[in-house]
């Protein structure tokens, strides 16, 4: 694999590290907020994002780590304390209510696209809407070879 030489590539790659580090240490973070050093908090995890920073860019790069998790932890922190002086919840936009107890959430799911070899897509199948084209017949026929083919084998294989 050949390593990242652009400076612009480097930095989205270590912003992807840092987030990471923050979003899967959300306990350390909160805890290291509290006690008013975040980066003596996840200290350890950050140096291995570093190392793997490292080992996916060229040398003249790697300084570019430190400035980026120093821009990133500033601005978590300071989105902590605008949502504790807004008294907004972390996770929800503001115009977002918080849910009523007792009443379900609303389901959301992914609008069915188009698949590329004109199958219908999973979602399509799951509630009917398949458009039934010889396609779709066509890989099930396949399918179904496939498994006498295999069955077909063993059987010859054992019996001779």
């Amino acid at each position: 694999m050949s390593r990242i030489n652009d400076p612009e590539a480097a930095t989205r790659l270590a912003r992807a590290v840092v987030s990471d580090v923050l979003l899967y240490n959300d306990e350390k973070v909160r805890a290291g907020r509290a006690g008013g050093d975040v980066l003596g908090a996840v200290a350890a995890e950050l140096d291995e994002g570093r190392a793997l920073f490292l080992s996916r860019v060229e040398p003249s790069l790697g300084e570019l780590f430190d400035p980026v998790a120093a821009e990133m932890l500033e601005a978590s922190d300071e989105r902590a304390v605008d949502q504790r002086e807004s008294g907004a919840h972390p996770y929800r936009s503001s115009s977002e209510a918080a849910p009523r107890q007792g009443v379900p959430l609303p389901i959301q799911c992914c609008v069915p696209h188009p698949s590329p070899l004109g199958m219908a897509s999973s979602s399509e199948r799951r509630v009917g809407r398949s458009s039934g084209t010889s396609t779709d017949l066509s890989w099930l026929a396949l399918a179904v070879l496939a498994v006498l083919a295999v069955g077909l084998t063993a059987w010859l294989w054992l019996r001779f």
